[in-house]
């Protein structure tokens, strides 16, 4: 952390601890980082830039500067003498430019103008819709001395009509402040009669259940509206054992004739080897709730398996007592 000090050298006394001189190059203080990130001084106020080194080095040349290579020329300086051969008068080619400029003004030797002369109309209204040297012809679709002569007349339509938008404004944009702040509507209704406040006990809406609308004799295929006659979510949650194949748990419940329960049970081929006076006494068990004329799937279903867990255990004859028929199957 010491400064290395080398012996028998010796400093003025202005160098010294006591002297207040110090070595390098005083620091600026007090500069806010807003003016050295932008200076307010220009390319003429920078005095460290040596422009004559950036031209030397990078060719920085002001627009339209004339390259000077510092000759010394002496009394033969460029300020001095112009090079080249002068001729009979300064005037391009040799004054004979004057002598054309003339003739195109119609000047006399004097430089006068010639005068004007009068010439027939049939003449001069040839010339005017006559090919004319750098201008367009005249076609004659507009009126004489009309919008055609004036000068400030410009066809065409403009690029951008007065007071249009431009790109900097679409960019920058021109809104007003009123224009910027939120809309009224942000986040609350304005319009009357749509608020969501009401003194009315009722649930506003269509029901999902139209329990209010008699379901149609006959449903089309498309309508998907529940009546009130479809399953619940319960039967949605637990499933029945045959809803795979489309059969709902209310199917076996439902009262049946005895001609539908019997060709049902005959096609499950569980009506083999069962009398007749036994198939009747199976439909008398399971019509008891219905007044003998309609039983319900299930309980037949129950009716058999008693049938069955008796013939299965040898008390068919038993089963066949209990329920006033002879021992024996005729």
């Amino acid at each position: 952390g010491k400064v290395y000090s080398r012996p028998g050298h010796q400093l003025p006394e202005r160098f010294g601890p006591q002297g207040g001189t110090p070595f390098g190059m005083v620091s600026a203080k007090g500069v806010s980082a807003k003016e050295l990130l932008y200076p307010d001084e220009g390319y003429e106020g920078l005095a460290y830039l040596n422009k004559a080194q950036y031209k030397t080095s990078h060719g920085a040349y002001d627009p339209g500067e004339q390259r000077r290579r510092g000759y010394d020329w002496g009394a033969q300086g460029p300020e001095a003498r112009t090079f080249g051969r002068a001729g009979i008068t300064v005037l391009a080619m040799n004054g004979n430019s004057h002598s054309v400029a003339a003739a195109l003004r119609g000047e006399d030797e004097q430089g006068r103008t010639a005068p004007a002369k009068v010439t027939a109309k049939r003449v001069e209204d040839y010339k005017g819709l006559s090919d004319t040297l750098g201008r367009a012809r005249n076609l004659g679709g507009g009126p004489r001395g009309g919008a055609a002569a004036d000068p400030n007349v410009v066809y065409g339509m403009p690029t951008l009509p007065v007071g249009g938008e431009d790109a900097k404004s679409a960019i920058e944009g021109d809104y007003s402040y009123a224009e910027q702040m939120p809309d009224p509507d942000l986040g609350r209704s304005c319009m009357p009669g749509f608020r969501n406040v009401t003194t009315e006990a009722r649930a506003f809406g269509v029901p999902s259940v139209r329990l209010d609308v008699a379901a149609p004799a006959r449903r089309s295929v498309a309508d998907h509206q529940n009546y009130g006659d479809d399953v619940n979510a319960g039967f949605l949650l637990r499933a029945g054992e045959f809803s795979s194949m489309g059969i709902q748990d209310g199917a076996f419940f439902e009262p049946r004739p005895r001609a539908q329960l019997e060709a049902l049970v005959r096609g499950a081929r569980l009506a083999e080897g069962i009398a007749d006076d036994e198939l009747d006494a199976l439909w008398a068990e399971a019509s008891a709730a219905h007044g003998g004329q309609r039983a319900a799937l299930r309980a037949y279903q129950l009716a058999l398996g008693d049938y069955a867990e008796a013939r299965d255990a040898g008390n068919l004859g038993r089963w066949r007592q209990d329920r006033g028929l002879p021992l024996e199957a005729k």
